[in-house]
């Protein structure tokens, strides 16, 4: 029994296919938010909390994940883990 593919990997994406590339992009948002927090850490010697995902760091976030895919949930999902990413970095640093 052949499997068939169930999308072409057009948006809106079915479900089976939206988190395949989840675990598929998971680790390049992940990179995307610890780059972001590194870049931050170079021009603000703050030691506050890294921000929540919303308002401006949710756009942020949105916009290093922008070109990853045209699916609206997947990119919700890959920015909001580029924010965690980008939060686990920041309150990691010594």
């Amino acid at each position: 029994m052949s499997e068939v593919p169930c999308c072409n990997r057009r948006a809106p994406l079915c479900q089976r296919c939206r988190e395949n590339l989840l675990a598929q992009l998971a680790g390049v948002a992940a990179c995307r938010g610890q780059v972001w927090a590194e870049a931050v850490a170079k021009r603000v010697r703050d030691r506050r909390p890294w921000p929540a995902f919303d308002g401006r760091c949710a756009q942020i976030c949105h916009t290093k994940v922008a070109d990853l895919t045209g699916d609206a949930e997947l990119r919700e999902q890959l920015a909001q883990l580029a924010c965690a990413a980008a939060a686990r970095w920041w309150s990691s640093r010594a």
